[in-house]
């Protein structure tokens, strides 16, 4: 199933992208209706779809923590 995840280290919230019973696609949010932060649905390190756990930052494909890389890739945008 594909999800998408809220960006910010400190909340959980997460989104199933597909509803199950009809089957129809769920857009993702531009931000995390819990905490604002903005809301993730590709993995920042390669690129692919968020699918599988819902739970856990983890990309399927790559295996790269998707927050703790994402917010890496913040800092290191905001140090330049």
């Amino acid at each position: 199933m594909p999800y998408a995840l809220c960006s910010n280290l400190e909340c959980d919230f997460t989104l199933e992208l597909q509803d199950k019973i009809s089957g129809l696609p769920i857009e993702t949010p531009k931000e995390c209706p819990s905490c604002k932060s903005q809301m993730i649905s590709l993995c920042p390190n390669c690129g692919f779809l968020l699918i599988g756990n819902s739970h856990g930052p983890i990309c399927g494909l790559c295996k790269a923590d998707i927050r703790f890389l994402l917010a890496n890739l913040q800092a290191g945008a905001r140090t330049s």
